[in-house]
Order: structure tokens, then sequence, then C-alpha cells
């Protein structure tokens, strides 16, 4: 699942928790104090298949290979 605007993680936190152990969410925003953020407390809150990348949204995610799971 892919969401624009990682924010503080917490939606991306929902979505994993919808999406299941077994699903992937990405996660994407441009500040990279926000990922930051978010990688942390994502990791923090045990959710390892949330990737955060940073990249422009509106851009969309070209380059799979951005996405790297954080894994605790």
């Amino acid at each position: 699942m892919l969401e624009v605007g990682a924010g503080t993680g917490y939606n991306a936190a929902l979505l994993a928790y919808l999406v299941g152990e077994h699903g992937h969410v990405v996660t994407l925003d441009i500040d990279e104090d926000l990922v930051l953020g978010a990688r942390e407390h994502l990791a923090d809150a045990g959710f390892s298949q949330v990737a955060v990348v940073q990249t422009d949204g509106a851009l969309g995610l070209r380059d799979c290979r951005q996405v790297r799971p954080h894994h605790s």
C-alpha cells in the first residue's frame, strides 16, 4: 500500500495494521526531518513492514529500489 505524506508515521501504522504482518506499506515524504521521525516512531511501535522513503510524493515512487523496510 502506498501513502503520500508520512508525517509522524501514525497513518502508516494504521495502514500497516490493516494490511497485516504479511502486507507492506510504503509512505513517502519530502521532508527529511519528518522521514527520520516517522521511521523512529514506526520502529519503536514495532511496524517493521513499513518503508519510509524521502521523495517528492507528487512524483510518486519511480524507483522501487528506494524501498527499504525498516527492521528493528
